[in-house]
């Protein structure tokens, strides 16, 4: 008996709101139902005023899963890394997941990579999340100058000396270079060190040897024959030979011996 069924779902009467026949009931309800599980009672009596009730529950899911995204490891504060990253999708839906990309790793070296992961529900819907890695793992490469520059011995005899250190990283780009460093003390195998970082942590570092020598050498000259008492040679010639010392940068070249063969006083070689 059609006009006896009481139709009751999650509580509420739509019996009037369905159109029901020998061969079950159609319900079309006026906005969706919200997402999670629902309770429907049929209640039938037949021409003799028998009844029977029927109980059953369903859960409905319009709604696309939550999907999020964890990287290993983590981007550094200018969302650079400087090894591989995996990336880990996880998902959560009222009616439970059927499907998710598996974890990717990302070993290539570039900017604005896209990583797309996919979550489906039980129900059929999908959500779609994009993850950008960017991966610089090269060093970045760091140059220094000297001011005064070295001769071609290596010295300066200058002070102070200052060494200038640059960068440049195709990539990343440079976070940090270290500043000029002015040395003003004589001595050999100084050693100045320059760091230079790019912005996904990479660094690169150069040594400068500086060799200072302000002091000049000590220039001595020795007379043969040697003079008299009086400062006087009296034969010809006479050969002045040179030396010199130097305890830091050592003697790089000394005059050539002389001989003198005029008369005359005060001669000067």
């Amino acid at each position: 008996n059609t006009a006896s069924a009481q139709i009751t779902l999650d509580g509420n009467n739509i019996t009037s709101l369905s159109n029901t026949t020998v061969n079950g009931f159609t319900f079309i309800p006026a906005s969706n139902l919200s997402d999670g599980s629902h309770s429907l009672q049929i209640i039938v009596k037949d021409n003799a005023d028998n009844q029977a009730t029927s109980n059953t529950s369903f859960t409905t899911d319009a709604t696309p899963p939550v999907i999020t995204e964890s990287k290993n490891p983590v981007a550094n504060a200018n969302f650079w890394n400087n090894s591989d990253v995996t990336v880990h999708f996880v998902a959560t839906d009222v009616s439970g997941i059927v499907s998710i990309t598996p974890d990717v790793v990302v070993s290539t070296e570039g900017a604005g990579q896209l990583v797309t992961g996919t979550a489906t529900d039980t129900a059929g819907n999908s959500a779609l999340l994009t993850v950008t890695i960017n991966i610089d793992k090269t060093v970045p490469i760091i140059s220094a100058s000297t001011s005064p520059a070295a001769n071609s011995n290596g010295w300066i005899n200058q002070t102070p000396a200052q060494v200038s250190f640059s960068a440049t990283d195709g990539l990343s780009g440079i976070e940090t270079v270290s500043s000029p460093v002015s040395i003003a003390t004589e001595g050999e195998n100084q050693v100045i060190t320059g760091v230079a970082t790019d912005k996904a942590g990479n660094s690169a570092n150069i040594q400068v040897i500086l060799n200072i020598d302000q002091t000049a050498p000590i220039a001595s000259a020795q007379v043969s024959p040697a003079a008299n008492a009086a400062l006087w040679h009296n034969t010809s010639p006479v050969v002045v030979s040179f030396s010199g010392t130097d305890t830091l940068s050592g003697v790089a070249a000394v005059s050539q011996s002389a001989s003198v063969t005029q008369e005359g006083t005060s001669q000067i070689e």
